[in-house]
């Protein structure tokens, strides 16, 4: 199985290319999280509740919005800046493609990240309204990792159309084979 990924019994880890994406994918990730911890984008989390609390008519104070009683937070890592991080990882990731066209791809899913996690943290607040505190934390959960999954479809959607591979393992084989430095 030439050019496959399965071409030795070799540790998945022992490959290069793997190995770089997976400590550049975590170095991006793991950045922006402690970013995130110690500069919170206080200004965009009270943005977002102010709206979310407008739209859907509760009462907020400053980052909280008050859900059934319960206080919801729009915590920083909600902000859509982990999802972004998840995105910007795949993407820098890898070599290919050029930077010009990793800008683009960062810039215009970051456009569409904020856009989707705005409309999801607004529907878990819809659920919390119209439901139960509990409901909204459990969609909560649910809602990110679906985001999280268009996310890796997205990434590699774009990864197929720019490699001009029809496939998953064909784009993996590819991203693989055509990366040895």
């Amino acid at each position: 199985m030439e050019g496959s990924l399965r071409m030795s019994r070799k540790p998945f880890f022992s490959h290069p290319v793997i190995r770089t994406f997976v400590v550049r994918f975590f170095l991006v990730f793991f950045a922006v999280e402690l970013l995130l911890f110690l500069f919170p984008p206080l200004g965009y989390q009270e943005w977002i509740a102010t709206q979310i609390g407008n739209l859907l008519h509760v009462p907020v104070n400053e980052t909280f919005l008050l859900v059934n009683e319960s206080w919801f937070e729009i915590s920083a890592f909600c902000s859509g800046f982990t999802t972004l991080a998840l995105f910007a990882g795949l993407v820098l990731g890898f070599n290919i493609p050029d930077w010009a066209t990793k800008v683009r791809f960062l810039m215009e899913g970051g456009l569409l990240i904020f856009l989707l996690n705005f409309i999801r943290i607004y529907f878990v607040v819809w659920v919390g309204v119209n439901y139960s505190f509990a409901a909204a934390e459990t969609f909560h959960i649910l809602s990110w990792f679906a985001l999280s999954g268009m996310i890796l479809w997205m990434w590699m959607e774009l990864m197929k159309k720019e490699t001009r591979t029809m496939n998953a393992g064909e784009l993996a084989r590819y991203l693989v084979g055509n990366q040895s430095r």
